[in-house]
């Protein structure tokens, strides 16, 4: 950005600096050798002009346009790690269901209503998902984390952050799925993890409770 604003005020001074010069070049010269400083100086300032030309159309217009196409890319595959994760859920119920029901479900507030409904006595969903979670659903749940994890890399490598809470937000989230990647089926381990899902996907904070909007779309909306 600093770059970007540097190259914007030389050729803006080159604009200036041009016109004066059209205006006054045909002027008596008001010292020696006068005229041909100003050419020399005109010079550099076409030179400067043009070479900022080239720069909006060849570099700075083009990278806009990758970052936007990387920054849509990252909010897509968010929306399809939520989409399978909880198809993974609704397979650890034991039960079929609509196959519109896991993008219904990528709301906050549905998400928290459909799993805390009963689901056996003394059960809620989310416990029948808990419990329900075997081998190979584990593994293919930790296989999404991995690929938001890459996702994450990917899109901090390639999109010019100027939020320092994005940046950190995407960190912790990163470091957290780093922790979670070995996780098995030991009690404590999936009690772990179960409080980060539901953190996730129901919106829930121990600081501020349930939040209204999705914590990545707060994000995203700051990028």
């Amino acid at each position: 950005m600093k770059s970007n604003k540097a190259i914007l005020i030389a050729v803006i001074l080159s604009i200036i600096f041009s016109g004066i010069y059209i205006f006054t070049n045909r002027m008596p010269e008001a010292f020696k050798f006068g005229s041909e400083i100003m050419d020399f100086f005109y010079g550099i300032a076409l030179g400067t002009i043009a070479a900022g030309i080239f720069y909006l159309f060849q570099v700075f217009i083009p990278e806009k346009r990758r970052q936007k196409i990387v920054r849509e890319n990252f909010k897509l595959n968010y929306t399809l790690f939520k989409k399978d994760s909880i198809a993974i859920f609704l397979s650890a119920l034991g039960s079929s269901y609509d196959s519109e029901l896991p993008k219904m479900l990528s709301d906050l507030e549905e998400f928290k209503k459909y799993f805390k409904a009963d689901f056996k006595e003394g059960q809620d969903r989310w416990h029948g998902v808990v419990n329900g979670l075997n081998k190979n659903l584990l593994q293919d749940l930790l296989v999404q984390f991995e690929i938001l994890s890459q996702e994450i890399d990917f899109f901090l490598n390639n999109v010019v952050l100027h939020d320092e809470e994005v940046f950190a937000f995407l960190k912790r989230l990163k470091i957290t799925i780093n922790g979670l990647k070995n996780t098995s089926l030991d009690y404590d381990e999936m009690k772990t993890l179960s409080h980060f899902l539901w953190e996730l996907f129901a919106g829930w904070s121990y600081v501020t409770g349930y939040r209204k909007s999705d914590i990545f779309e707060e994000m995203f909306s700051k990028v």
